[in-house]
């Protein structure tokens, strides 16, 4: 492998420190002894002797230890500690070098026998001596070395070891710092000891087709981070990006920084109404408000058109959209709003352009209750293609046949529904009318005559006598209340279940 040479030097404790002429680009691939005859130096190879030839050769990238240095040689050159050994300190490269090229041997078999990001990082934590993290672009955790957490570490790294992602509270105070600009802009990894951390940390950004896919961070826990360090950082994370460029579902975009979290919500892993209301807070909404759940099936899957609708669906209204296993799930805020009605109309324009399918929750109270409701929203999808191939459902008006929809895999919906309806389907089959769908359209009204002759586009007078005549053919007792509901149940199995 090519080493670092200023890793090498911290791995022989050498004091690095005070030589920060150092280049952290000039590498090390072998170790060779210097004497008085060596003739010239070669590129990449270190060398260790008393003293540096009066008359050698040398190759750009060229550096040696000497016990004794005169003058400026027009490389690096290092000298060692007075008292120092050469044989000593050579012995030291060669077995620093050898373990090194053993760690990289174990990496190169993680990678190419894909092993697992957590078994790299794993490695990464005893190479480097302290914890390492590997989080997507959304600060979501990949894999981590989950060591024991002590007092003196930041409340950032326990939160990722508590709960796998970097809480939406957090992010909002580094962006308002600048600090996530900051470790965004080195192309290299860097030391960092920013405000929002209590440990100095090394970062290096996963960088993929010019866009931050992720980082590695090395946490200065058990042990102070070095130049080293940070260089030798610089080779691993290539080495992660080598493992994610072998993983086709690890998405290139960077998710919105509340991501995580309602991410966390929704699927009910979070649940502690305090740390909820913490990370609720920056967004601005109330642990009490009210708010609903969609969930929305893109007509294809098209990584930017995604990005694009989460955009639109942001600006249609109060709401957080996040993208799930390729799909958008959002929460919409409805305080200052009269109801969820205006909503519905705006949704049902929007599947209506974009294409898909889409299922909306009932509006509740208190965002900590949103897993429930996402469940809804999730059934109203897929009631909504299954069942009633609409691209848009809202619960609050299925959620009837919701409960048929489960009971008719126990039983047989004919059984359920008020005899009076079969009578009218054979009425109407037979003499061409249509009493069934008026007594729907009637109970649906609950017995308004106007409203219901409006939508029969009727005369009143018109739907009176079928009334009156429905009523002889079945005789049924619409002044009963029992009665209504069962005819509004048997319309929905007839319509939705039977299929009549």
């Amino acid at each position: 492998m090519n080493l670092p040479l200023i890793t090498l030097l911290d791995r022989m404790n050498l004091q690095t420190e005070s030589h920060p002429v150092c280049p952290r680009t000039l590498m090390v691939k072998g170790i060779r002894f210097l004497s008085e005859h060596t003739e010239r130096l070669k590129k990449d190879y270190l060398y260790i002797g008393p003293a540096i030839p009066k008359k050698a050769e040398y190759e750009r990238g060229t550096a040696a230890l000497v016990c004794k240095l005169e003058g400026e040689p027009g490389f690096f050159a290092f000298q060692l500690s007075e008292g120092e050994e050469v044989s000593y300190i050579l012995n030291q490269a060669q077995d620093v070098l050898e373990e090194m090229n053993q760690w990289e041997e174990q990496l190169k078999e993680l990678i190419y026998g894909q092993k697992g990001l957590q078994e790299m990082i794993q490695l990464f934590s005893k190479i480097m001596g302290n914890p390492a993290y590997l989080v997507d672009s959304s600060f979501k955790v990949l894999a981590i070395d989950k060591a024991p957490v002590l007092s003196e570490i930041s409340a950032i790294w326990k939160h990722l070891v508590t709960y796998g992602y970097l809480s939406y509270d957090i992010l909002d105070q580094m962006r308002r710092a600048d600090e996530i600009r900051l470790m965004d802009s080195y192309e290299k990894a860097v030391i960092f000891h920013l405000d929002s951390f209590n440990n100095p940390f090394i970062n290096y950004n996963l960088r993929w087709e010019g866009k931050i896919r992720g980082h590695l961070f090395i946490v200065g826990y058990f042990k102070k981070i070095t130049r080293g360090d940070e260089a030798y950082a610089d080779y691993l994370g290539r080495m992660v990006l080598l493992a994610l460029e072998k993983d086709m579902k690890y998405s290139i975009s960077r998710g919105k920084d509340y991501e995580n979290f309602i991410h966390h919500v929704v699927s009910g892993t979070l649940k502690e109404k305090e740390e909820i209301n913490r990370q609720l807070a920056p967004l601005m909404w109330d642990m009490e408000g009210r708010y609903c759940v969609m969930r929305y099936l893109p007509e294809e899957e098209d990584e930017i058109q995604t990005e694009v609708m989460c955009a639109e669906l942001e600006n249609m209204h109060s709401s957080k959209p996040v993208i799930m296993d390729g799909e958008i799930v959002t929460i919409f805020s409805l305080e200052g709003t009269k109801g969820i009605e205006k909503l519905e109309k705006l949704l049902e324009v929007f599947v209506e352009k974009n294409g898909g399918y889409a299922g909306l929750s009932d509006e509740f109270d208190g965002f900590y209750r949103s897993s429930v409701y996402y469940r809804q929203a999730l059934i109203c999808l897929d009631m909504g293609r299954e069942l009633l191939k609409k691209p848009f459902v809202s619960y609050r008006h299925y959620a009837v046949l919701h409960l048929l929809f489960l009971g008719q895999k126990n039983v047989d919906m004919k059984m359920v529904c008020d005899k009076a309806v079969f009578r009218l389907l054979d009425y109407d089959r037979e003499h061409h009318t249509e009493y069934c769908h008026t007594l729907e359209v009637y109970i649906r009204n609950e017995r308004n005559i106007g409203a219901s002759a409006e939508e029969l586009y009727i005369h009143r007078n018109t739907l009176l006598y079928r009334i009156a005549r429905l009523k002889y053919l079945t005789g049924v007792d619409l002044d009963d209340y029992q009665t209504r509901v069962r005819l509004g149940v048997s319309f929905y199995i007839v319509r939705y279940l039977i299929g009549i």
